[in-house]
This record gives structure tokens, sequence and C-alpha cells, in this order.
């Protein structure tokens, strides 16, 4: 039986575990042993969909900025739509108080106001993807500014180009 185990030593057994579990640690904790290949597929994994952001703001106020991840920005704008559109309404429509004409005047362009917010919102959020997008190429080491579109990119990356 002890013939048997230092066979295995001599045979280089034990080194080949020792080096083993030392390339499952270095690659464990994410370090230097990722491939661009493994680095595409994280960004592709993380990025944000611009065209999801731009959509959910227009469905609800302050969601595109709720799924990019700056909800406290979204939530600013939802409540400065929210007053704008509130104070149109009011100074639009309350005739119990004998308004004059340049009072009904601030409420149109109160609610005049709201869709141009809207708008920017929705351009706020695609603008916070992009953003996060741009970040996360850096963060991971991913030049893509390389003039060509996702497919080709995706293509390159396959092909180690």
């Amino acid at each position: 039986m002890r013939l048997k185990n230092s066979s295995m030593l001599n045979r280089g057994f034990l080194p080949a575990v020792g080096c083993m579990l030392v390339l499952m640690a270095v690659c464990a904790d994410g370090g230097p042993a990722h491939t661009q290949s493994e680095k595409w597929l994280q960004y592709q994994a993380e990025k944000k969909e611009p065209l999801l952001a731009a959509v959910g703001s227009c469905l609800v106020p302050s969601l595109g900025h709720i799924y990019t991840g700056e909800a406290y920005k979204g939530c600013l704008m939802a409540c400065v739509e929210a007053l704008l559109f509130t104070t149109g309404i009011v100074l639009v429509t309350d005739e119990t108080t004998g308004r004059e004409p340049e009072v009904k005047t601030i409420g149109y362009v109160c609610l005049a106001l709201v869709p141009i917010l809207r708008a920017t919102e929705i351009g706020l959020a695609v603008h916070s993807c992009n953003e996060h997008n741009r970040y996360l190429r850096e963060k991971l080491g991913l030049n893509v500014n390389l003039g060509c579109t996702g497919k080709e990119l995706n293509l390159k990356v396959a092909l180690g180009i």
C-alpha cells in the first residue's frame, strides 16, 4: 500500500492538485482569468437597454430612471411633473374665485410644460442608460468604439480579433 502512495507522489499527482487549487482560487475572485469573450458576456448581462428606459418613462413617470438605477432623479422629475399638472388644472378650471385671464394663462403654460418635462425625462433616462453602459465597458476593459455594429463586434469578439 505504501508503494502505491509513493508512486502517486512520484507521478506528480499532489503537485498537480496544488496547482489546480491555486488556479481555482485565482479564477474564483474574478481576477485576471477573464477572457475577452467572458467580459463581453458579462457586459451583455449587465448592460441597460435605452429603448426599455424610454418606453418605461413614456408609460409611467420615473420608471425609466428607476430601471437605470437613478430612482432619486426619477422621483424628482415625477414630483415636478405632478406639481405642474396639478397647478395647471387648478388654475384653468377654478371658476369659483373669479380669477383673472392672466392666471388662466399661467395654468395653460403649466399644462404645456408637462409634455416638455416628460420628453426631457425620457431623454435623461436614455442618457443614463448610455452612461451606465459606457462606464460598464470601461470597468470591464472592453474597447467597443471599433466603428462597427453590434453583430460585427460579437463576431470580432468570438473570433478573437
